[in-house]
C-alpha cells in the first residue's frame, strides 16, 4: 500500500494492486456480487493447475509473480468459503474460456468443470456459461452490492483496462452495467445443464 500510495504519476484508484486488495475485502464483506469474464475462469473459481497453466499462458510472468498470484487467489478462496453469512455470488463465464481451456488440456478441462459444478452446489452460488461472442467493452466486469453486509461499503463496479483498473461508484454508470448484467445472464446456460455436446453442435 505504501508503494502504491507513493506513486504520483497515476491516481491511486487506478492502480491494479490497490484494487486487488479492495476486491479481496469486498469478497469478504459484501452481501452479493456478480463476476463476469468472457475469456478466463474467474480467479476465485480457478483450480491451482488452471492458474499455473492457463492463467500463466494468458499473462506470462516470473515464477515468483505466479506463485504470489496463486497465494493471493487461494487466500481469497478460503475467505469466501469460510463466510458464515453465505453471500449471494453469481458467476458468468464465457464459453470461449472453456474452449481455450479444452485446447490447452482436455484433462484439466474436465477437472475444472467438475470443480465449477461442485462450487455451484454451495449455498448462494450460481454459475452460468455464456455462449456466443461478446463485445470487447462488455467482456469483463464485476458488480458488488452491500445487501446486508455489515462491513460493506457502497455499491460499485470493478473493471480492468490494459494499463489500469477502476472502481466505479457513480450510480448512473453502475445502472448501465447492471442492465448489461441482466441481459447477458438471461442468455446464459446454467452450469448444471451445460453439456459439451451442445457446445460442439453450436460450433458445427
Amino acid at each position: 500500500m505504501v508503494q502504491v500510495a507513493s506513486k504520483k504519476e497515476e491516481a491511486l484508484e487506478a492502480d491494479q494492486r490497490f484494487n486487488a486488495l479492495f476486491i479481496a475485502l469486498a469478497e469478504e464483506h459484501y452481501g452479493s456480487f456478480f463476476k463476469f469474464d468472457a475469456l478466463m475462469i474467474p480467479g476465485i473459481l480457478q483450480l491451482q493447475e488452471y492458474h499455473y497453466i492457463v492463467a500463466r499462458l494468458a499473462e506470462p510472468a516470473s515464477d515468483q509473480w505466479v506463485d504470489n498470484g496463486w497465494d493471493f487467489k487461494e487466500g481469497r478462496q478460503r475467505v469466501i468459503e469460510s463466510r458464515i453469512d453465505r453471500p449471494e455470488i453469481h458467476f458468468l463465464i464465457g464459453e470461449t474460456a472453456l474452449l481455450q481451456l479444452w485446447q490447452v488440456s482436455e484433462e484439466l478441462y474436465q477437472d475444472q468443470m467438475t470443480h465449477l459444478r461442485r462450487c455451484a452446489r454451495r449455498p448462494g452460488v450460481k454459475i452460468r456459461i455464456l455462449p456466443g461472442p461478446v463485445l470487447a467493452q462488455r467482456s469483463s466486469f464485476e458488480i458488488y452490492s452491500k445487501d446486508g453486509g455489515r462491513l460493506a461499503g457502497p455499491m460499485f463496479v470493478y473493471t480492468e483496462g490494459l494499463d489500469s483498473s477502476w472502481l466505479i461508484d457513480d450510480p448512473t454508470r453502475i445502472a448501465s452495467y447492471d442492465v448489461v448484467r441482466k441481459m447477458l445472464w438471461k442468455k446464459a446456460i446454467r452450469i448444471e445443464v451445460y453439456h459439451d455436446d451442445d457446445r460442439r453442435f453450436r460450433l458445427a
